[in-house]
């Protein structure tokens, strides 16, 4: 298996361009507007520019709709998405982009659920609540 190394939540420019100049696979940016790490689809056109075939940006959604995530992702080339709601499996492949599907530890069929996104990128188990997505860390 080779190692995917995607650094998350860039809120700035000065951040994206030194993270730029690493040798990572991938670039996040939340579109969660309860996150602190929220950017606005202006920041995303601006992104745009600075990314090539060598890193992809992730675009972080949580339940958005159709509109909203067609609009973000039209500023980069070949995005990867990453759904951290109640999105379901044909929902996240409807966009013929690799995806990354985020599935709550706390739900009692979590495990279960890996098993509906078998055409995902990535599965990320998240420790957060169904109000509080990836937020707060959980020790087991």
């Amino acid at each position: 298996m080779k190692l995917f190394i995607k650094i998350c939540g860039v809120t700035n420019n000065q951040d994206l361009k030194e993270l730029i100049q690493l040798d990572i696979n991938a670039i996040g940016f939340n579109r969660d507007k309860d996150s602190p790490r929220y950017v606005p689809l202006e920041f995303l056109e601006s992104s745009g520019k600075y990314f090539d075939e060598k890193i992809s940006p992730v675009i972080v959604f949580v339940n958005e709709p159709r509109e909203g995530i067609k609009k973000a992702i039209s500023y980069f080339n070949q995005p990867i998405l990453q759904f951290h709601g109640d999105e379901s499996q044909d929902f996240c492949s409807s966009f013929n982009l690799p995806y990354i599907k985020a599935i709550s530890m706390n739900e009692k069929d979590f495990l279960n659920k890996i098993i509906e996104f078998d055409d995902a990128f990535a599965i990320l188990l998240d420790s957060g609540s169904k109000k509080n997505k990836g937020r707060y860390w959980k020790n087991f």
